[in-house]
């Protein structure tokens, strides 16, 4: 941006297009290895206001050459890092297509994008019988996970038969995806029962159903 003002007398020259176009590619490039750069791309968006506010306050500037100053810094100061950041992304992404140990932090859409995953290619709807992962938001990519063991204490917990349940699995999360982690959707009856097998067929999941669900 100073040498930018440096060419300040003689706008929209080679120079003061290249100086332009530079600040805006190494914003881009900033922003793209971490994002303690938007400390940067905030002192320079300061500066380029702050030199805009000059410009429109200064009567002697007709309102059509504010205009190009305005659209050249938002071409190179906003679109031009924009486009750098998505193509640094578009190369990460194609030099490291193939599923790794950090998959579990990812979304299951971007994990069934990516070559090797173990995910099961289903639709996005679930019915009764579907094998799922259950992930967990707040701890940014845990999945429930099963442990053949139980509470020492039991669940004491009602249920709609009227009996009181006092073994109850441990559940826990787990970060890495494996078949341990896959459950079973059943479906129940009202009275808290499951439904026969050969009588199932295909009902989707919807809000208020009743199920249970038990590890593969």
């Amino acid at each position: 941006m100073h040498n930018n003002n440096i060419f300040g007398s003689s706008p929209f020259q080679f120079w003061w297009w290249s100086w332009l176009a530079l600040t805006g590619l190494g914003l881009g490039l900033t922003a793209s290895c971490k994002w303690v750069g938007l400390f940067t791309i905030a002192t320079i968006g300061c500066s380029t206001i702050k030199g805009l506010l000059e410009m429109w306050a200064n009567v002697r500037i007709p309102v059509h050459e504010f205009g190009r100053h305005f659209a050249a810094r938002a071409a190179c100061l906003i679109v031009l890092p924009l486009l750098v950041y998505m193509l640094m992304f578009q190369i990460h992404f194609i030099c490291l297509p193939n599923t790794g140990e950090g998959d579990g932090f990812m979304t299951p859409e971007f994990q069934q994008t990516l070559s090797g995953h173990a995910m099961t290619d289903s639709p996005i709807d679930i019915a009764y019988g579907s094998k799922v992962y259950i992930r967990h938001i707040e701890t940014h990519g845990g999945y429930l996970h099963s442990h053949p063991h139980n509470y020492p204490t039991g669940s004491k917990r009602t249920y709609l038969t009227g009996l009181i349940y006092n073994v109850a699995q441990l559940l826990t999360y787990y970060t890495l995806q494996n078949n341990k982690l896959l459950f079973t959707l059943t479906r129940m009856t009202i009275t808290g029962g499951e439904f026969p097998s050969n009588t199932v067929d295909f009902h989707q999941i919807l809000n208020g159903s009743k199920m249970a669900i038990s590890s593969v």
